[in-house]
């Protein structure tokens, strides 16, 4: 039988490229576009609650000793969100932790594996938020931006302004109809951004 190293193998290490290639992680946009934001933050509570400001206080014109509207106006409330968790596993058993990571190793298993496990959990992440994965995970983008039902605990058919906007008219997609819509989710200087 014939050996699988010769004798150049035993005197010689190969040469690799000291970098993994990754092909299959490759893409994650909306996840690179979240983090690139450096707001991810997070404390402790019974749920997420995230405040929603949806209305205006009483204003108007007025001259000389007019009467101001005082009325009370409830324009403020609360998003709440459950907690969601995420695991990745990560197993390296003793025997190949002995082999690889010696002073002969090219590239360093356990930084192989936990650079694997956070890119999974990035395209996990990445993937929830267009599909749902059952009650255990997070809420998708489209049940944020429908018409109907509950988000955050709050009800779509009671409150009009918690509701998606849909252009339904159909037709050709055109510039005039995306700068419509980016100007009816503008209020001010806080508009749709892509960075």
């Amino acid at each position: 039988m014939a050996l699988s190293y010769n004798e150049i193998d035993a005197h010689v290490r190969d040469k690799y490229i000291p970098v993994l290639q990754d092909q299959y992680y490759y893409s994650t946009p909306l996840m690179a576009l979240l983090m690139a934001k450096s707001k991810v933050t997070y404390d402790s509570g019974q749920q997420i609650d995230q405040p929603v400001l949806y209305g205006e206080l009483p204003s108007g014109w007025y001259s000389g000793l007019d009467t101001f509207n005082i009325d009370t106006v409830e324009e403020t409330t609360l998003a709440k969100f459950d907690w969601k968790q995420f695991y990745v596993d990560v197993t390296i058993d003793g025997t190949t932790e002995l082999k690889v990571e010696g002073d002969e190793k090219i590239l360093s298993i356990i930084e192989t594996k936990m650079e694997n496990a956070s890119k999974t959990f990035q395209k996990q992440l990445n993937e929830s938020m267009f599909t749902s994965g059952g009650a255990k995970a997070l809420k998708t983008l489209q049940e944020g931006i429908a018409t109907s039902g509950t988000y955050g605990e709050i009800n779509k058919a009671t409150y009009s302004w918690w509701q998606g906007n849909v252009n339904s008219t159909g037709g050709a997609f055109s510039m005039d109809m995306l700068q419509t819509e980016y100007g009816n989710c503008s209020d001010g200087s806080i508009h749709p951004t892509s960075s």
